[in-house]
């Protein structure tokens, strides 16, 4: 991984830890609540985007898109409830410029898509952990072994679907899905929003200052028991000062000191379409970027990454 890949994914690894979008909306009457009520046994079929676009990591921009699909399976557990994420596939990909046959991004999102581990969460709604990292590692081998038999699987694992990337993205989708709304009273149109801090996912000591919005942007029919769902929105952005003295920091603490970040700017936006009732999602679509310049040893590179993910949730089992 070249120093410039490495640095910019210390920046876009932040995700805003839970913004807690009910702490400071008052409850009233004809305010939405948001619960968490997860029934077991549900059954649900995914289908989702995921447009991958990186300019500065390398000497020509890159843009993929992947359209995958797998099944998702709730059980209990004995930490709480199981989420399995069941025979992934891709349906679609294509990327630009076109990647060679043995570029480890080409051979597993072509196949299997992007890989997601199984989650465990709590009767109460918070993330626990992720598992089944056995059965998702002989899958991707397999997939690898199937489309380029040359390949070095373990180069592939460590780089799409190693556990340490596996878990903050199960943690932020479970936060961006669920945990940020639960005990939310909400009324449609207000906005509330707040402060908070994040940890650097490379120097936890290290604390990135951020604020955030949140909206009921209204409700509308869906195919949840009770007819309707709610549309809300959360937004997150960060002091671009703060963010570039953080970053500059983890840096310099990774041994890093002649690589270092200038003009930062990162934000997030989560829309999710929810049934209050149980917080089981219809429909998320995810989208955050940074961008800025990184300097290394003196000569300087412009950079942008973004990552646009819309998802859709079709039960077919309650």
């Amino acid at each position: 991984m070249s120093a410039l890949v490495l640095a910019a994914a210390c920046v876009f690894g932040v995700a805003p830890a839970a913004a807690q979008a009910g702490g400071g909306a008052a409850s009233a009457a004809d305010s939405v609540v948001f619960r968490f009520a997860w029934p077991i046994g549900i059954e649900a079929q995914v289908q989702y985007t995921h447009i991958i676009d990186r300019q500065g990591d390398t000497d020509q921009p890159t843009h993929i898109e992947i359209e995958g699909e797998y099944a998702m399976h709730v059980h209990e557990h004995d930490l709480g409830i199981l989420i399995e994420h069941l025979d992934p596939v891709s349906v679609r990909y294509r990327s630009s410029p076109t990647l060679p046959p043995t570029d480890q991004r080409r051979i597993l999102y072509s196949t299997m898509g992007v890989p997601i581990a199984d989650w465990v969460v709590s009767k109460e709604g918070a993330f626990v952990q992720i598992q089944g990292l056995q059965a998702l590692t002989a899958a991707v081998a397999d997939a690898v072994q199937k489309q380029a038999p040359l390949a070095d699987v373990d180069m592939v694992i460590g780089q799409l679907a190693n556990q340490d990337q596996l878990f903050n993205t199960a943690q932020e989708r479970w936060r961006n899905m669920v945990t940020d709304w639960i005990g939310a009273a909400l009324r449609e149109g207000e906005i509330g929003g707040g402060q908070g801090s994040e940890a650097n996912p490379v120097i936890p000591d290290l604390q990135v200052a951020y604020v955030y919005e949140f909206k009921l942007n209204g409700m509308e029919a869906c195919a949840a028991p009770g007819g309707t769902c709610a549309r809300v929105e959360i937004s997150q952005f960060y002091d671009p000062v703060a963010l570039n003295k953080t970053m500059n920091d983890a840096l310099t603490q990774m041994g890093m000191a002649g690589i270092s970040f200038d003009g930062l700017a990162q934000e997030s936006r989560v829309i999710l379409l929810t049934d209050p009732t149980t917080l089981l999602p219809y429909q998320m679509d995810m989208a955050k970027g940074v961008q800025g310049i990184v300097k290394i040893n003196g000569e300087s590179r412009a950079f942008r990454r973004s990552d646009e993910i819309s998802t859709d949730y079709v039960y077919t089992k309650r």
